[in-house]
């Protein structure tokens, strides 16, 4: 594999990766929006502020920056890397 063809690949991972980042914090924040209606974060019931915090902890193991998805782009990217440069053509 070549140098080109390799950086192009993680490249296109990515954008991948931050359009699924943008899209799910998109919907994040809808949920958000629909649950709290017509209150503000500070005044809806205890229930809902809950439901947000969980909501907003499970995005966060998911798409955060430690979080699962870019875990795993970076080990596959990690793995790619490392047979380039330990055989490079």
């Amino acid at each position: 594999m070549k140098w080109e063809h390799l950086s192009k690949n993680l490249a296109k991972d990515y954008k991948l990766f931050l359009a699924g980042y943008k899209e799910s914090l998109d919907q994040l924040n809808a949920d958000k929006a629909l649950l709290l209606g017509q209150h503000t974060e500070a005044t809806a019931p205890q229930n809902i502020r809950d439901k947000i915090a969980r909501d907003r902890a499970a995005w966060e193991t998911l798409w955060g920056i430690d979080g699962q998805k870019i875990q795993a782009m970076r080990a596959i990217h990690q793995k790619e890397l490392d047979a380039f440069f330990s055989n490079p053509e």
